[in-house]
């Protein structure tokens, strides 16, 4: 039995709406959903077949986290980034 790595959870530190809003695409399409077709919204779903332009999902982290690093004190009084 092989145990599958372990990834860290890169949006720990993220909003809750800015989660909502990276969930959404891996949810169904809903437009296709009408029509009976079953597509997730991911950014080249939408692009090909609804002409509608976002960011991927890991380019949205990415960014954030290069811009949303903030200091901390820890339990043991020192000074890490977030």
């Amino acid at each position: 039995m092989t145990v599958p790595p372990i990834r860290p959870n890169r949006c720990r530190y993220f909003s809750k709406e800015m989660i909502k809003y990276i969930n959404l695409q891996t949810a169904l399409c809903p437009k296709c959903k009408e029509q009976g077709i079953i597509a997730r919204s991911t950014k080249d779903h939408l692009d090909s077949f609804h002409h509608i332009k976002i960011d991927s999902v890991n380019n949205i982290i990415e960014h954030l986290t290069k811009n949303s690093k903030k200091e901390a004190i820890n339990e043991w009084n020192q000074k890490v980034s977030k």
